[in-house]
């Protein structure tokens, strides 16, 4: 029995064995198909995803750069290229001398469509790289010196005018175009066709794949939809730059293309809804399969094998819990978590289809990330068109407001402007066209410019306006036509080409300004230029035209013109006190005056201001000329009337006689002028007759004003100092600094020269240069122990100036000169014209230290009143009284004024001593100083140091004599 048990118990153990092995293989075998089959449909249904999610952000950057591409509106490579080939073509017909200095250009140019051409291709294959980069610059060098080599061609005016005028042009044309072509962006066709491509080729898998479960009517349908978006987005581009293309045909283009976008991004959109759906059951199908087997396994060895039950169900937990794993995996991929991953601890079939899911999710993530930053990309590159756009925008809107203000322009010119066609008819007119020819714009077009010219230069003007356009491309010049009415319109007229295509300008320019206005201007300028505008006389141009006729003339049998001109004395003081209208009313009586008695032959002109001329008719001689000139000077004697009452007016004259003063209008009219100054140096009222001795003495003073002048320049004056003695003992007390001018070795008397200096204006230079000298000489006198009193003579000019004593300080502080050792002489003529003005200056020169003295008293007007108002030093007699001290009444003029000058508190210095017995005369008058040759003439420096010195040694005096000789010695 026992036996049997065991047998039994073996045969259970091993029928247990045999059922527990059974079950296990069968449960391993169906677990492995049940995983494999798993394993396959994630496979599928993950790749399905995968391509779904990649088609539907695709076909959405796709759209993007569709929408880049229908509105990219860059330039193209055609442009410049057609711009150089039509510049080549061109010089082509240039000779050869011509096409030769053209050759730098045209050599510049081809190498310019070279890089256009690298650089289009470069910009097809998508290849921006450094390269690219290099090639820009390189292409951007070689525009700039093509621009500049042409612009100097055809500024250097080697070539036809034609040509420079298309050269120019074209250059314009290509500078412009070629440089929007290189800022242009990229062409992005070529992203948009791979992109496509990549899409079509992800739906033609998902049509192949026929166990994905998506519908395929639909699939074929967005296959279909991708496959006409793909060939007409090119054709949507290419037809951007025709404009009637695209308002018509492009448009119902754009909209079926559009209507096809939202259709396939629907269709993929659905078919990602149907696949997410779909998956979904799949996995609960699976997994009730799953779970029905395990199930089935239990119940079949529950009973008996408890430990195959806990090992099958802990099995079949894991499988659940690994399924559901992949499932939630598959589900959040497919709704976009890319992120997710799937434990990996076992090494099992589970853990690789694990692994391999995780690598698809990293693949698909890493395919998001590379599809964000192309959107990103695109995102600029959008942001990039729409400032394109804007700038697209700006020019369009700043190009429609320069036609507003051309259309402007035309309409409210003053000068008339016409449009003609190639055969020169006219196609357009502006109003003034209209205005200057009489006749309204309907009646203008269609008809030739030549058609208004005057009868009989019809044919001439139109061969001379197309030979010059054909020939330059404009025509100018004046010209005259007849208006609507039959006026007779002077123009000036322009015409020009206007710049066209390559075989040739179809319109020309026309532009004309009616010379109406400017004609009578001419006119009325053309008498008023001859006329006083005062007087109604002649003026000094038509006096010499009318000279240079008379002369050329002149009858044999009366040679003689006389030109007389004449000066009205003291006119300023009229017209200050009584006003210019009261002048000018003056001026017209003597024109009238001189008119009358001058005669029907005669011309009377007036020069300007006072001045007048008249030329006398044909004479017999000179004695009927003198005689014209005294009556045309009797001619002022009657009295003028003037708004304050009668003026007595008078004139000073000049008169030169043709043919012997002179036989030219300048010449005849110098030497009457000559005459005429010199009447009025003379006097007031005189009639001055031209001589030859009077022009040697003109020439010889302004012989002698130029060598002043360069004396002056040159600083070629010198300076002496006559010693001023003490009148009681041979005593050197000081000397007066006289100014010498040495010319041509001859010594000029002051006396010439000062008065020249003085009209000149010269008198503060050669002041300055006494100065000077003086300063330069006491400070050597100085360095010999040796401090003299000097002084000098300061003229009425200089003393008339306000700022006088402290223009004097600054110049003695620039020289270092002390103000005590310096006296001033003015002359009692300079103090008495502008008596309080002296005052003040004269108080001034006292404050800082100089002494004044008063020179040539006795010469002007001085008396004793005058001497006490004025702050003096001292008083100097003038020579002309000490000469004359042989007369008892000088002598008593010279006694009383030394005791009138002692009794005011001034030192006397007689000036001009030469004899004995008149120092004795001034001793016993008690004159304190004197100076003259009795004791030395003015000196060098030198030589007046050298009596400094032998007065200091004692040896200056012998014998208490004063005599010249022993001092020289």
């Amino acid at each position: 029995m026992s036996m049997s048990v065991t047998a039994l118990h073996r045969c259970v153990i091993a029928l247990l064995v045999a059922f527990f092995t059974a079950t296990t293989w069968l449960y391993v075998d169906n677990s492995a198909r049940t995983a494999d089959a798993v394993m396959t449909f994630i496979r599928q249904q993950a790749g399905t995803s995968a391509r779904l999610q990649s088609a539907g952000e695709s076909l959405i950057q796709a759209r993007q750069l569709y929408t880049y591409i229908a509105t990219d509106r860059s330039a193209q490579l055609g442009d410049p290229v057609n711009i150089i080939d039509a510049l080549t073509r061109r010089a082509l017909g240039l000779v050869p001398e011509h096409r030769a200095a053209f050759a730098p250009v045209e050599t510049t140019l081809s190498t310019l469509r070279a890089g256009l051409l690298r650089m289009d291709e470069m910009r097809q294959a998508d290849e921006f790289s450094d390269a690219m980069t290099a090639l820009t610059d390189e292409v951007k060098r070689h525009l700039a010196l093509a621009l500049m080599q042409g612009e100097m061609a055809a500024a250097s005016g080697e070539f036809p005018e034609g040509f420079s005028t298309f050269l120019n042009n074209a250059l314009q044309a290509l500078g412009r175009i070629a440089n929007a072509y290189l800022r242009a962006r990229p062409d992005r066709l070529p992203v948009f066709t791979n992109l496509m491509g990549k899409i079509q080729e992800d739906v033609a898998r998902l049509l192949d794949d026929h166990e994905n479960g998506l519908d395929q009517a639909a699939l074929e349908t967005l296959a279909a939809d991708l496959l006409t978006i793909r060939t007409n987005v090119p054709r949507i581009r290419d037809t951007n730059n025709d404009p009637n293309f695209q308002n018509y045909t492009n448009k119902s283009m754009a909209d079926e293309l559009r209507r096809r976008w939202d259709s396939a991004m629907l269709a993929v959109q659905n078919a990602r809804q149907d696949h997410a759906r779909r998956m979904d059951e799949e996995a609960l199908m699976r997994v009730a399969r799953i779970r029905s087997a395990v199930n089935t396994f239990e119940l079949a060895s529950g009973a008996i094998l408890v430990l195959a039950l806990a090992a099958l169900f802990a099995a079949g937990r894991a499988v659940s819990r690994r399924v559901r794993e992949l499932r939630r995996g598959a589900a959040l991929l497919s709704t976009g978590h890319l992120d997710h991953r799937i434990s990996q601890a076992a090494r099992d079939d589970f853990g690789k289809l694990a692994e391999e899911f995780n690598a698809l999710a990293e693949g698909l993530q890493s395919e998001k990330e590379r599809t964000r930053e192309a959107l990103h990309a695109l995102e600029l590159s959008r942001g990039e068109l729409d400032a394109r756009v804007r700038e697209r925008t700006a020019e369009l809107t700043r190009a429609l407001e320069s036609l507003r203000l051309m259309d402007s322009v035309f309409s409210h010119s003053s000068q008339g402007v016409v449009i003609c066609d190639a055969d020169l008819r006219i196609v357009d007119a502006n109003p003034a066209a209209s205005r200057i020819t009489g006749h309204p714009r309907e009646d203008l077009l269609g008809r030739l410019p030549g058609d208004f010219c005057v009868p009989g230069e019809v044919d001439r003007l139109r061969a001379a306006l197309h030979d010059a356009l054909d020939r330059q491309g404009r025509f100018e010049a004046e010209l005259d036509i007849v208006a609507r009415d039959g006026r007779r319109v002077p123009l000036h007229f322009l015409m020009a080409r206007l710049g066209g295509e390559a075989e040739g300008p179809s319109h020309s320019i026309g532009i004309f300004q009616d010379l109406s206005l400017q004609r009578e201007a001419e006119k009325r300028l053309a008498v008023q230029s001859m006329r006083d505008p005062l007087t109604g006389l002649p003026n000094r141009a038509l006096l010499f035209r009318e000279s240079a006729r008379r002369m050329v003339a002149a009858d044999p049998e009366h040679p003689v013109l006389a030109m007389l001109l004449m000066d009205l004395d003291n006119f300023k003081t009229l017209n200050d006190s009584l006003g210019h209208a009261e002048g000018d009313r003056l001026l017209r009586e003597v024109a009238h005056r001189l008119t009358t008695e001058a005669g029907a032959g005669a011309l009377v002109a007036r020069l300007g201001g006072d001045e007048f001329a008249v030329l006398s008719e044909r004479l017999e001689d000179e004695g009927h000329a003198l005689e014209l000139a005294r009556r045309l000077h009797a001619s002022f004697a009657p009295l003028f009337q003037t708004a304050e009452g009668l003026y007595r007016a008078n004139a000073s004259m000049g008169m030169a006689v043709f043919p012997k003063d002179g036989d030219s209008p300048d010449l005849l009219f110098k030497n009457a002028d000559m005459a005429l100054n010199r009447a009025k140096s003379h006097g007031k009222g005189l009639i001055e007759v031209y001589t030859r001795q009077l022009a040697d003495q003109v020439l010889a003073r302004a012989a002698l004003e130029r060598d002043i002048h360069a004396a002056v320049a040159g600083r070629h004056f010198e300076v002496h100092y006559q010693p001023i003695v003490r009148v009681d003992q041979p005593v050197i007390a000081g000397a007066e600094a006289l100014l010498r001018w040495r010319r041509e070795g001859e010594l000029i008397s002051p006396g010439v020269f000062i008065p020249m200096c003085e009209e000149m204006n010269f008198i503060q230079d050669i002041t300055v240069l006494l100065l000077d000298a003086v300063a330069r000489d006491v400070a050597a006198w100085r360095a010999e122990g040796q401090t003299p009193h000097v002084s000098v003579n300061i003229s009425a000019v200089q003393f008339s100036d306000p700022s006088f004593h402290e223009r004097l300080a600054h110049i003695l502080a620039a020289r270092s000169m002390p103000r005590e050792q310096l006296g001033l002489e003015i002359t009692e003529t300079a103090i008495m014209s502008k008596p309080e003005l002296a005052a003040n200056t004269l108080r001034h020169l006292r404050e800082q230290g100089h002494t004044v003295s008063i020179d040539d008293f006795g010469t002007g007007y001085s008396s004793l009143r005058n001497l006490q108002r004025f702050p003096l030093t001292t008083l100097k007699i003038d020579r002309q009284f000490i000469s004359g001290l042989g007369s008892r009444e000088t002598r008593a003029i010279v006694k009383a004024s030394i005791a009138m000058a002692k009794g005011l508190g001034l030192s006397v210095v007689a000036e001009g001593v030469e004899r004995p017995e008149e120092l004795d005369f001034l001793r016993d008058c008690r004159c304190d100083f004197y100076q003259g040759f009795l004791f030395s003439p003015a000196v060098t420096a030198q030589d007046f140091l050298a009596l400094l010195l032998r007065q200091q040694s004692g040896t200056l005096v012998q014998e208490e004599t004063f005599l010249l000789p022993p001092l020289l010695h």
